[in-house]
């Protein structure tokens, strides 16, 4: 949580209210991990840079966010859409790829002509109304489609992190419920820090 508050662009103040640090200590600690990881401190500059020189961000799937935040004359205002600017590309690239897999597994249910549904999504979750009889099927479906829904050159170790998380976080409430906890947000993040910070010390 403080490294993703960091890389959002969370305040001295804010990293010592959440982790009880005075705020220069926080401050410390934070310019601290700047200079640790560099290659962190120049992807955030870059990205609020080119955004309030666009006026918005994509994702890595080229979705446009437009920050009209970016221009407001209220310093807060303006704040909030820098944070807006780093949150965009790492959450927002999270949420594509988790629809691009709703859409594939309810097609995949559709055309099998299961009796499971998929019930709701929440955050980077999905929830499944399975029929006892499917699980195994509707398991091995849900797991294929999350590890290849994206082809991107770190999706081998991208998708064995992601079937280790999902072998974990599998659970049955009774025989017809299943709850799927994908995290892929926190991939996305985790892979956005390691590509982009290349020198640790």
């Amino acid at each position: 949580a403080v490294i993703f508050g960091i890389v959002y662009g969370i305040s001295g103040f804010g990293l010592g209210e959440n982790i009880g640090l005075s705020i220069i200590d926080a401050k410390k600690f934070i310019d601290k991990y700047y200079e640790l990881y560099p290659g962190v401190k120049n992807y955030m500059d870059n990205i609020v840079k080119e955004a309030k020189e666009d006026g918005s961000v994509r994702t890595l799937f080229k979705r446009k966010r437009v920050i009209e935040e970016l221009n407001n004359p209220n310093y807060m205002v303006r704040m909030s859409g820098e944070r807006i600017a780093l949150n965009t590309p790492i959450q927002g690239t999270s949420a594509d790829i988790i629809k691009m897999a709703m859409v594939k597994i309810d097609n995949e249910i559709t055309k099998r002509k299961l009796n499971s549904k998929m019930l709701l999504q929440i955050h980077d979750e999905l929830i499944f109304d399975v029929v006892k009889e499917e699980k195994e099927e509707l398991e091995e479906l849900v797991s294929d489609i999350m590890k290849n829904v994206v082809k991107l050159k770190w999706v081998n170790a991208f998708t064995l992190f992601l079937w280790l998380i999902y072998d974990l976080y599998i659970r049955s409430y009774t025989s017809s419920i299943f709850d799927f906890i994908s995290i892929i947000s926190n991939l996305i993040g985790i892979y956005q820090i390691n590509k982009l910070a290349k020198k640790k010390r």
